[in-house]
């Protein structure tokens, strides 16, 4: 299952600030990360000026505060040429295309203070959140947060279901059954080259142990350590 993604308008949602000294809002980085360490996807959809590329949106993120590193998609209307800026439709089905969504629905949710970009992408089947600039909430704004950490009421973390095959057949449950001594995910190399074909390990020299984890959580597994016993 596609994980659900998260995408935030950047200028006024999760930066304020005139152009030149634009700074997050208080609550920005911290629910960034939370959304990010529960598995969501975070991406960002914004209108830039023409020859704005991604790798400069990179720079100015971290000139903003934000951590890059956190968002996994960034969609800017100055990517599609001619430039198409939100509300177009195909901005919009850009972004989808960049999560590997081919329509929209819940799970692909857009957070903005804009209503009018609010109203558009509810129009497209988006969940589309309204988060106000510097004002309440209204009956207007139908699905609505004042601040951005109210959204972490609104997504709690998603299961993450990690796992290594004991054998070919294991599809996670436990116990599992077959040889759990020749689990097709774990094999050695005499090399560092990243090879898939389990190699016996050489003597007298390194050699590498190399895992396949599977995740059929609908969260993204973000942090995950595999440790090796040898015994000899």
């Amino acid at each position: 299952m596609t994980p659900p993604v998260l995408y935030f308008d950047l200028g006024n949602t999760l930066v304020y600030g005139p152009p030149d000294n634009r700074v997050p809002f208080v609550d920005a980085v911290a629910t960034i990360e939370t959304l990010w360490e529960r598995g969501y996807r975070i991406g960002l959809l914004s209108n830039q000026s023409a020859g704005t590329t991604v790798a400069m949106t990179i720079e100015k993120l971290g000139d903003y505060g934000l951590d890059a590193s956190k968002f996994d998609a960034l969609t800017l209307s100055s990517e599609v040429s001619p430039p198409k800026p939100k509300p177009d439709p195909d901005l919009f089905a850009y972004a989808l295309s960049k999560v590997g969504f081919t329509a929209a629905s819940d799970r692909t949710v857009f957070i903005t203070e804009s209503l009018s970009h609010i109203e558009a992408a509810r129009g497209l089947g988006w969940r589309a959140i309204h988060k106000p600039l510097n004002a309440p909430c209204s009956p207007a704004s139908g699905e609505c947060v004042e601040t951005l950490d109210d959204l972490l009421d609104l997504f709690p973390p998603l299961q993450v279901d990690v796992y290594l095959r004991d054998s070919s057949g294991d599809d996670g449950d436990e116990p599992s059954s077959g040889t759990f001594w020749n689990s097709p995910d774990l094999w050695i190399r005499n090399q560092h080259d990243g090879g898939t074909a389990h190699q016996n390990p050489a003597t007298g020299q390194d050699n590498w142990f190399y895992a396949r984890l599977r995740n059929r959580g609908e969260g993204i597994a973000r942090t995950v350590l595999v440790t090796h016993t040898v015994q000899e």
